[in-house]
């Protein structure tokens, strides 16, 4: 088996001192407190720097290249009965917020680990984009018999970290920055990258709205075709299987080979949302949501109290809040203010949650941590996925100075009292004076949003007045002061 090191040595030597035992997080062997393995004095460290060179994963695998990541010298030979063994920890991240372990042999002193088995681990634990990139890699050497094991040399678990670059497997397929939905050979909609890492998150999103004009004299007839591809190349036009066109989610087909699916049936008219992944071809097709309401213990479960929740700009079928909850509180959420059958609490989907978990009152949701939040819901795909955010709103433009980006300097303080006159307090501001390149503009800034996309604003009757899937507000001044916000009343004011 061929070996390539790259990172350099890491050398053990001038003697030992007594080892420190220690526990495995999965020891080939059980630790045993009593005594120690090595007893000698001076142990030094030499670190020297890491390989510059790129490896290139793909092409070590395929020679069966076994990676070194150190070797190992000992000043002393190690008492009868113990062998050497590694641990090696690999992560994305310096910090090794997330982490994963791979098999480590340590043969005369070198530790290494399998190419083969990097490459395969490498897109599930760091990322499938094919793009060059920087890992992290630490690792720990310990002796061990069949029933202790002694960590040799560093006075943490890990030596430190060092970094490698390198160059994974290219994909099977091309991913598309975008997709069209086509129907009955025109553009419906752009489905768009839902946000993050195109190859990590290959989702793609789109409303459109089918009329009744549109179906009197002909079916609605529809593909996805990516944007940008080449005449004939692969996986590059979508649609179901012809047994069943009529199917509103499933996993399409695509023509590879250079077979062209046949295309898929929509008969009904409404507004929709397209969702697709262009990874593995699952799709569906959802009502778009008219609208979104909260209700729990914070407005005496009173629909006619309930939050309704504010459309977030170009982003079909998501939806945000601000209220108070307080400590195991239920809250649920409908798309109609009443009791239908349509409501939904605990056992949502939650992306993100800045409360902690999210608790079961009696089939409600609820949290352990009182306090103000953003609630967020995205009901793009179908199931409704909850978001519970950091209540941050902030001052934008020309009463922030020229500000344009979420400044903690320009963010609201806020009262924790759910009953507070003005339970969110802006910084002193600037006057404007009312025009497009002077006046006040506020948000909040939700995940893959731009701010302007959750932007609200009030005039002079004090009334907070969203953008939602509105245009452009019209702009409004305001004297040099501090804003106050209720999002409750739904009001606001400067002085």
């Amino acid at each position: 088996m061929k070996k390539i090191a790259f990172l350099s040595v890491m050398a053990l030597c001038l003697g030992f001192t007594a080892c420190e035992e220690f526990e495995m997080p999965n020891p080939p062997a059980q630790s045993n407190p009593q005594g120690t393995v090595l007893e000698a004095e001076n142990v030094t460290f030499t670190q020297a720097a890491a390989s510059q060179s790129v490896l290139d994963l793909a092409q070590l695998a395929n020679e069966g290249t076994a990676i070194a990541l150190a070797d190992v010298a000992l000043a002393e030979p190690l008492a009868d009965g113990y062998t050497l063994a590694a641990t090696a920890q690999f992560s994305g991240s310096e910090s090794f917020g997330t982490t994963f372990d791979l098999k480590t042999t340590i043969t005369d002193g070198v530790v290494t680990v399998s190419a083969k088995e990097l490459l395969q681990a490498y897109p599930e634990n760091v990322t499938k984009d094919p793009s060059e990139n920087t890992i992290y890699v630490r690792y720990a050497v310990y002796a061990e018999n069949n029933k202790t094991s002694y960590r040799i040399g560093s006075p943490d678990y890990y030596y430190a970290p060092m970094s490698i670059t390198v160059i994974p497997a290219a994909p099977e397929f091309t991913i598309y920055q975008s997709y069209n939905l086509v129907a009955n050979d025109k553009v419906v909609v752009e489905l768009k990258h839902v946000g993050g890492n195109l190859f990590d998150n290959p989702n793609f999103k789109g409303v459109f709205t089918i009329t009744e004009d549109d179906l009197v004299d002909y079916d609605w007839l529809w593909r996805i075709e990516a944007v940008g591809a080449e005449e004939g190349a692969e996986r590059t036009i979508f649609a179901p299987s012809p047994e069943y066109p009529d199917m509103i989610e499933g996993v399409l087909e695509t023509n590879v080979g250079g077979v062209e699916p046949e295309y898929g049936t929509f008969p009904e008219e409404g507004k929709w949302i397209m969702s697709f992944n262009a990874e593995t071809l699952e799709y569906s097709i959802v009502e778009a949501p008219k609208a979104m309401y909260m209700i729990g213990g914070f407005c005496g479960w009173d629909w006619a109290n309930a939050a309704e929740m504010i459309r977030v700009n170009g982003h079909e079928g998501l939806y945000w809040t601000i209220r108070y909850v307080n400590a195991n509180e239920g809250f649920k959420f409908n798309t109609e203010a009443a009791w239908n059958g349509g409501e939904f609490g605990y056992g949502v989907e939650v992306a993100e949650s800045v409360a902690g978990e999210v608790l079961n009152d009696g089939g409600n949701a609820a949290v352990a941590t009182a306090g103000w939040y953003i609630f967020v819901i995205d009901a793009t795909s179908g199931s409704p996925v909850l978001s519970i955010l950091e209540p941050n709103v902030y001052v934008f433009g020309a009463a922030a100075n020229g500000t344009w980006s979420a400044s903690d300097d320009w963010k609201f303080q806020i009262v924790g009292d759910r009953d507070a006159e003005w339970p969110f307090v802006s910084p002193e501001v600037l006057a404007t004076d009312g025009t497009d390149a002077s006046c006040l503009r506020l948000c909040v800034q939700l995940p893959g949003c731009e701010w302007w996309q959750s932007e609200f604003i009030f005039y002079e009757d004090g009334a907070i007045q969203y953008r939602a899937d509105g245009g452009d507000q019209a702009r409004a001044g305001n004297p040099a002061g501090k804003v106050y916000l209720n999002f409750v009343t739904g009001q606001g004011k400067v002085e």
